[in-house]
């Protein structure tokens, strides 16, 4: 990627916030395998979905030379329904 450039990422972030919707059982993702620094709602096929630790994933960017320009939390936290949109991140090369 060029100095300036951008790239934009869709990705379950897992927070306190989300840690709290999963005890309270209200999102549909139900996170609570540990893979890695990561969680999974299915043990035995966990690429069906992974979310990462929002802090993780804003250092390994920023640890590949990333600057990130915007966060954006999903409805997916507070919304226990099929039709949901994950969070997103713009990240800027620097």
């Amino acid at each position: 990627m060029k100095t300036e450039g951008r790239c934009f990422v869709s990705v379950f972030l897992f927070d306190d916030e989300v840690e709290a919707a999963v005890a309270q059982g209200t999102t549909i993702f139900d996170f609570r395998h540990p893979i890695g620094p990561c969680l999974t709602f299915d043990r035995e096929r966990p690429y069906e979905g992974i979310a990462c630790r929002k802090r993780w994933f804003v250092e390994i960017l920023e640890r590949d030379g990333l600057y990130t320009d915007v966060v954006r939390l999903g409805n997916w936290r507070q919304v226990r329904s099929y039709e949901v949109y994950q969070d997103y991140v713009v990240a800027r090369k620097y």
